[in-house]
């Protein structure tokens, strides 16, 4: 159930006793241990613990956090994300693994719930096609899928896309013949388009995938396949939800 205030909490604000219950509770839900205390107090100065622990949860995703939370602004908003990091738990049994563009690869793999569920279902769906059809039980790497850009804890824009602010997209590598965790491209010798495919044929069989963009002419004839530009390299995945 979405919550609503009637008027800003935190620093220079209103706080009302009712709402600042309200921001204290969604707080707590982002603090570990839980400790604020839910009392509706709040006196809007710096220093407040209600003002700080607005502030230390702003600082995720704004350069200078102001310690408020507004009826209609975007803190309120993402106090209330029900979002999911992609496992951090790559390998064999996982059936993927990550790249990316930073040092923290994991704090581009926010999702909705949904989308995350997706792609840990395909991953693991298509590892145990590839055992199946290979016999490759004791190959690790075997079947893995590179899981790349998702998007950030509480979306917005991120570098270099126009999307993956949703947390309902994500970019993958396609498959590579010698099965190495490197990048590839469908002009590259290692390039895999019967197992790409295979793993597009899984997305699209899956009832939350929209679309995808590709650019392997084998693979965009496939129903709500596309070809994009700058997609040679990898496939973007498209979620209803």
């Amino acid at each position: 159930m979405k919550v609503s205030i009637t008027a800003s909490v935190g620093k220079g604000s209103v706080n009302n006793s009712v709402d600042v219950r309200k921001v204290q509770n969604l707080l707590n839900r982002w603090i570990s241990p839980r400790f604020l205390s839910v009392d509706g107090v709040c006196n809007g100065t710096e220093g407040d613990r209600t003002v700080e622990e607005i502030k230390k949860f702003q600082s995720s995703y704004m350069a200078v956090p102001d310690g408020r939370v507004d009826p209609n602004g975007g803190t309120l908003r993402k106090l209330q994300t029900k979002w999911k990091q992609l496992p951090q738990n790559f390998g064999f049994g996982s059936g993927y693994y990550q790249y990316g563009r930073s040092a923290d690869i994991g704090a581009r793999q926010w999702g909705s719930k949904k989308t995350i569920e997706t792609i840990v279902r395909v991953c693991k769906q298509f590892q145990m096609q590839q055992r199946t059809i290979t016999n490759q039980y004791n190959l690790a790497s075997y079947g893995l899928v590179g899981v790349g850009d998702i998007s950030f804890k509480f979306g917005g824009y991120m570098s270099p896309h126009g999307t993956h602010q949703e947390g309902l997209n994500v970019d993958m590598r396609p498959c590579r013949k010698d099965v190495l965790q490197t990048p590839v491209n469908i002009f590259n010798d290692q390039y895999d388009s019967d197992r790409t495919k295979l793993l597009i044929e899984l997305f699209l069989a899956d009832p939350n995938v929209k679309s995808i963009l590709f650019n392997d002419p084998k693979i965009y004839k496939l129903p709500r396949v596309s070809k994009y530009e700058k997609h040679d390299d990898h496939f973007h995945i498209t979620m209803y939800e």
